[in-house]
């Protein structure tokens, strides 16, 4: 779990410090792919704070995971989390009819499937 805290605290230091930069980047990829949708370039730091503090808490969680891999709680939470941004992508794609934002599910969803498989081969606790 170690470094899945690492990924994510990486990740969300860079998109709070370079949120342009790995937009752009990613429209370079879509538009690489074959997708002609882009993903909205916005100056609102507001949505910014509450991802940035969502990749950190993610980092936590795992990085509390390592430590004690049957904590439920924490299990849980994580997998809310990456379930919940995986059905908001799928959710904002649909709404927006911008397939761009399917990129966001095509990392998260896997991750969450990553998990719940670990999370479900992970042995008892012992007593």
């Amino acid at each position: 779990m170690m470094f899945w805290a690492a990924c994510f605290f990486l990740v969300g230091i860079l998109f709070v410090l370079l949120p342009f930069q790995i937009l752009s980047f990613l429209d370079t990829f879509l538009s690489y792919v074959g997708v002609s949708d882009r993903i909205p370039l916005s100056s609102e730091y507001f949505w910014l704070a509450l991802a940035g503090s969502m990749m950190m808490t993610i980092s936590y969680q795992c990085y509390s995971l390592n430590f004690d891999p049957h904590n439920k709680t924490v299990r849980k939470s994580l997998l809310i989390c990456k379930c919940a941004s995986s059905f908001f992508f799928v959710f904002f794609s649909y709404k927006t009819a911008n397939l761009a934002y399917l990129l966001g599910f095509l990392v998260d969803f896997p991750i969450f499937l990553t998990f719940l498989y670990v999370f479900s081969r992970t042995p008892p606790r012992e007593s």
